[in-house]
């Protein structure tokens, strides 16, 4: 039995032992897919364990658009990553000897020393940025002008950052620009790309610090989503709210629209 995650035709399969596998980009060979490249994707379809995890036990995935994220079983919860990183999303800084701009990219997984002996609980990869909870906190790394980080600085970090404190965090979500985070209460924050109202804030504006959706207090959300412009919200009630670009009827109303400010 496996568990699947996917992202741009890559996808990276969870066996009930936790071994990793992973299959090359859908429609393409391994020798023109850059992607099915970083991931060391056999010639032929079939799976292929990921060598350097091979014997540690995976317990949870995440991908972006072209980077991954797993978390090990263990006392201490250990995070690899791998794949594109010009932009941080890896979590492991600047390369040796290399340029400032210059940042690691991997094609096979390395452990993030930021985030080692935090006992990381919940993992997320944006579109070139990523998200881990550990303790309650919310630590990002990758790119940052849209302040998808958090950080209130709009600059990317190529090392994982601690986030400003919210309250006890319970899971987050990470879209193509923006961040979502869930309190244990059921309150929400949300920051980075604004500009078609996926935040829920009712401000179609960039927020570069995580701030709190007001018009979702007191709904106890208990589940959170967010796609490329667009966010989705699961109450305790069983009631969606959502909020974000509409155009192709993503938040699900009849009228199809560019959707503000906040969930309905």
């Amino acid at each position: 039995d496996m568990d699947a995650t996917e992202c741009d035709g890559t996808a990276l399969w969870l066996t009930t032992t936790g071994q990793g596998l992973h299959r090359a980009q859908v429609g393409a060979s391994a020798a023109t897919s850059s992607i099915s490249a970083v991931l060391h994707a056999a010639p032929d379809p079939r799976f292929t364990l990921i060598a350097a995890l091979h014997r540690r036990k995976v317990c949870t995935l995440a991908v972006g658009a072209a980077h991954c994220l797993a978390v090990c079983e263990g006392p201490e919860a250990d995070v690899w990553s791998w794949g594109e990183g010009s932009d941080g999303q890896l979590g492991h800084g600047q390369q040796t000897g290399a340029a400032s701009s210059s940042k690691f990219t991997c094609n096979s997984p390395r452990i993030v020393v930021g985030l080692l002996g935090l006992g990381v609980t919940a993992i997320a990869c944006g579109e070139r940025y990523s998200l881990a909870l550990a303790g309650g906190h919310g630590y990002s790394f990758g790119a940052g002008r849209r302040g998808q980080l958090g950080h209130g600085d709009g600059r990317g970090h190529a090392v994982p950052k601690a986030l400003p404190p919210m309250g006890s965090l319970i899971a987050g979500a990470t879209g193509g620009e923006h961040t979502l985070f869930l309190e244990a209460n059921g309150d929400v924050f949300a920051c980075g790309a604004g500009s078609a109202g996926q935040l829920g804030t009712g401000r179609d504006v960039d927020e570069t610090r995580p701030q709190r959706v007001a018009s979702l207090r007191g709904s106890r959300i208990v589940q959170l989503a967010a796609g490329a412009a667009h966010s989705v919200f699961l109450g305790a009630s069983g009631v969606l709210y959502a909020c974000g670009r509409n155009e192709l009827g993503e938040l699900g109303f009849q009228t199809v629209y560019r959707a503000t400010g906040q969930p309905p």
